[in-house]
């Protein structure tokens, strides 16, 4: 599909493939898991994975057995794989795993252990292409055009690429065959496509290959911050797997035909690592993906993305700071600084891409809390709904009151505050409501990018008491409200801005202060947007 999303059947196909493989990884006890990825993904020796589970390197040789006899027992006997076991074989399903494998040669060479199970998808998925070019040409015997091959007959090719192997005669001829429909008109084609087909098309036809590279970098957007990436609406873009496939396979096309561009490559690996900062990736093919991005195109022996890179240097004051020991893996550190510290700094000292972040706790009043951002920034406005009508008629408590008007009213009221706007010394702009008031707080909330797992905690002044008092689902979060707080949880907060509304009650006079309000990114606490306190003033 060249629209925004996949198509409905591209889409099925892929939420069928990731059922498939977790269904796969779930007859793996969590170990076994563990060492396919320690070996395959983050290639660790077996020496190193035995540290790494504090087990003997002959019991991790072991689980590496008892995992890959799992993976051919899902294989049928045609050498294609299914979406559940005895179920007939699916062309698509084969093609993805098949796809995994034949990376991971790409990257460390031909695997032994997986050599058998490549073979004989290839003999189904051969046979599969001879059938669908034979239709093709029945097609075309009956004077219908043939337009540009289907993602099926794409997604063999780039198999046939990367793999390198000698095809039967009657499977050559077929890709052949797509070869040709490849210099057809391809103006909507999709990023995706477009990077796959210059892979195909880097051994066959170089020159024509090095234009599909231009056009891929001409239609990325930079970020220092983020890297280079797609905003386009042809990047497919799925729930679960967001942009990822599309970056990794341009990723992909770039390092075979300008590797030597290393800026723009680096740049658009940036990218994987900044969207992982802030996104779950619900299915392991993400993963999977990234790390070919990265391990892909580099020379082993000089890759520079290692788990026993040199640490940054950290200096405060000029003076450096010496950091327990990282945690594995993820290299964070936890450690205090004098008091009355005035910089920090951090030095890179190894090649390559690095990324990382500071966490810093302190206190501070109320009062000196000013608006900031950091991919999430947040604004409150406090709105009114209704007014009193017992302040203005002498109601009684058994007098009917009618229902609040949901939109503008023809009273009289202050403007919404936007912001800090100062009275006196350092005071806020304060609002002034009477008890019996109904009141509307307006969170609005701007994304830089896609976020997993946001949270909103919007501090409220003590005389106001929220309309609805359950917690429950509401327009696309978990809302939950608190003594103090009304709390918000939302899976997903796109790229864009978001509006919440709640609506309370006025209940008691004084002079309140509303506390801040903070959306984060809950698993990377980093990426926050804060909004100062404000003053409301009840007669």
């Amino acid at each position: 599909s060249s629209g925004q999303f996949d198509s409905p059947e591209r889409a099925l196909e892929k939420t069928e493939l990731a059922e498939t493989l977790r269904n796969a990884l779930d007859l793996l006890t969590e170990k076994e898991r563990r060492v396919i990825e320690l070996y395959y993904y983050e290639e660790l020796t077996l020496k190193e994975i035995s540290n790494v589970l504090e087990v003997s390197e002959s019991r991790v040789s072991q689980l590496h057995t008892k995992a890959l006899n799992k993976m051919k027992q899902l294989q049928r006997r045609d050498g294609s794989w299914s979406w559940w076991p005895d179920m007939p074989g699916s062309f698509y399903m084969t093609v993805s795993v098949s796809e995994m494998l034949v990376r991971l040669n790409a990257m460390m060479g031909t695997q032994t252990d997986t050599k058998e199970m490549l073979n004989t998808a290839f003999v189904f998925m051969g046979r599969e292409i001879v059938n669908e070019v034979a239709e093709l040409k029945k097609w075309e015997k009956k004077g219908n055009e043939v337009s540009f091959p289907s993602l099926k007959a794409l997604q063999w090719l780039y198999l046939c690429t990367l793999d390198g192997r000698q095809l039967p005669a009657d499977v050559q001829s077929a890709n052949s065959y797509l070869l040709k429909l490849l210099k057809k008109d391809i103006a909507s084609q999709p990023i995706y496509e477009k990077a796959m087909t210059a892979v195909i098309l880097s051994k066959s036809d170089p020159r024509r290959a090095a234009e599909y590279a231009q056009s891929l970098k001409e239609y990325t957007v930079y970020r220092e911050e983020m890297g280079r990436y797609y905003d386009t609406p042809r990047a497919g873009y799925s729930w679960f797997d967001y942009r990822i496939p599309t970056q990794t396979m341009a990723i992909e096309a770039l390092q075979r035909l300008t590797p030597d561009d290393r800026q723009t490559i680096e740049e658009m690996q940036r990218w994987l690592l900044q969207s992982k900062r802030t996104q779950a990736w619900d299915t392991p093919l993400n993963s999977v993906d990234a790390v070919y991005a990265f391990l892909g195109g580099q020379d082993q022996n000089t890759n520079t993305l290692r788990l026993d890179a040199e640490n940054a240097t950290v200096k405060v004051d000029g003076k450096v700071l010496e950091l327990p020991k990282a945690t594995a893996a993820i290299g964070y550190v936890k450690t205090s600084v004098p008091e009355k510290s005035k910089q920090l700094s951090i030095s890179k000292t190894s090649a390559g891409t690095s990324w990382g972040a500071v966490y810093v706790q302190f206190t501070q009043a109320t009062k000196n809390i000013v608006d900031a951002g950091s991919g999430l920034t947040i604004k409150r406005e406090i709105l009114p709904v209704s007014r009193s009508l017992s302040l203005s008629k002498g109601l009684s408590n058994d007098d009917t009151v009618p229902e609040p008007v949901e939109g503008p009213t023809s009273l009289t009221v202050p403007e919404p505050v936007e912001g800090p706007v100062t009275l006196g010394d350092d005071k806020p702009h304060s609002r002034v409501f009477a008890v019996g008031d109904r009141v509307k707080i307006r969170l609005t909330i701007t994304a830089d990018r896609d976020y997993d797992f946001v949270q909103v905690i919007d501090k409220r002044a003590a005389c106001l008491e929220p309309v609805h008092q359950l917690s429950g689902y509401h327009n696309g979060g978990y809302v939950t409200p608190r003594d103090n707080t009304t709390n918000y949880y939302y899976d997903l907060l796109s790229k864009g801005t978001h509006v919440i509304e709640t609506e309370y009650y006025v209940d008691r006079a004084g002079t309140y202060e509303t506390g801040t309000c903070v959306v984060e990114c809950a698993y990377a606490p980093e990426f926050r947007g804060i909004t100062s306190s404000a003053t409301i003033k009840v007669e």
